[in-house]
């Protein structure tokens, strides 16, 4: 999640992107799916594919099963599961600018005698922050799944409504 110069900012790393395919692997397979078989199915190497089902046993959404015919199943159901949940497990708490941080002191305020909650711009980055982890933790992985399996990239219009007509140009003309 850190990199040089914006080591509060949070990004939805492809760890969090494999994760949620490990989860999608296992929520289809509805089985106990080893981890060479994961690793094959989201294309990542099975080392790495380890590291991520480690964090999401910590996490409590996947169990493990030792010895012949072991591996890997889904703790929770898939409907319980929320992408937000995910993302938080996997690369720690949505923060889209470091002001939100707890431990952020902000020397614009401070130079103004007043508290971040009077400035106008924590306010608006308060508020977008709000959203998305809202609309993440309305998606489970069971919905993602559903919506990705009849039209691939329709998960993002479940969570976040069809995009308007201006986008879909401004995106078109990219």
């Amino acid at each position: 999640m850190q990199d040089s110069g914006s080591a509060y900012l949070m990004k939805i790393t492809s760890e969090t992107d494999y994760a949620l395919r490990i989860l999608r692997c296992l929520g289809q397979s509805g089985d106990i799916v080893g981890s060479k078989t994961i690793a094959e199915q989201i294309a990542v190497p099975e080392r790495f594919t380890l590291k991520i089902l480690r964090k999401l046993m910590i996490s409590g959404f996947v169990g493990s099963k030792q010895g012949p015919g072991g591996g890997y199943f889904l703790a929770r159901s898939q409907d319980e599961i929320t992408v937000l949940e995910v993302v938080e497990a996997v690369d720690g708490p949505i923060l889209v600018n470091k002001c939100l941080s707890p431990d952020y002191e902000c020397t614009r305020s401070a130079r103004l005698g007043v508290t971040p909650e009077y400035c106008y711009f924590h306010c608006f980055i308060c508020r977008i922050n709000e959203e998305i982890r809202s609309k993440l933790s309305q998606a489970t992985i069971a919905q993602a799944i559903e919506f990705e399996e009849k039209a691939p990239g329709s998960a993002a219009n479940m969570i976040f409504g069809e995009p308007n007509e201006k986008n879909q140009r401004s995106t078109k003309s990219k």
